[in-house]
């Protein structure tokens, strides 16, 4: 997991965030992290997005309770789905869409491949920080480096 954190904090960094410990990873290569404050962020690769979604470890625990969060979290229907059409996942690889949600890719698999969990996360941070600031509606071209 160590090339995950560093993957965070080189692709995430202008979020001003910074990974010390990876807790959890789903599927679809959304990952958990603790800070240094134990503070607790979530990246989802699809939204292209990091927030905030627990400031302690008892509101964390409450947060892992909570039957709405874990299904968003756990994402059942469409990791069945995907392993169907797909198959089972490789070490490291998680599934992912082509085209982020927020930039109109549809949560259907015909929009679901697969990915190297690294690859995936520096990748949305990449393009994350490129469209962080970008009204709605704005057309734009993506550079990977």
């Amino acid at each position: 997991m160590e090339n995950i954190i560093e993957a965070i904090n080189k692709n995430w960094s202008w979020s001003k965030v910074e990974a010390k410990r990876i807790v959890q990873v789903n599927q679809f290569g959304n990952i958990i992290f603790e800070n240094s404050k134990n503070e607790y962020y979530r990246i989802c690769p699809e939204e292209l997005k990091v927030e905030l979604i627990a400031n302690s470890n008892e509101s964390f625990a409450t947060l892992l309770n909570n039957p709405v969060f874990l299904a968003d979290w756990e994402m059942k229907v469409l990791v069945s789905d995907s392993i169907s059409k797909l198959g089972a996942l490789d070490e490291n690889e998680v599934f992912c869409l082509k085209l982020p949600g927020v930039l109109g890719g549809e949560y259907s698999l015909d929009n679901v491949g697969k990915i190297i969990l690294w690859e995936l996360i520096s990748l949305s941070g990449q393009i994350a920080f490129q469209t962080k600031d970008l009204p709605d509606g704005t057309e734009f071209k993506i550079s990977v480096k």
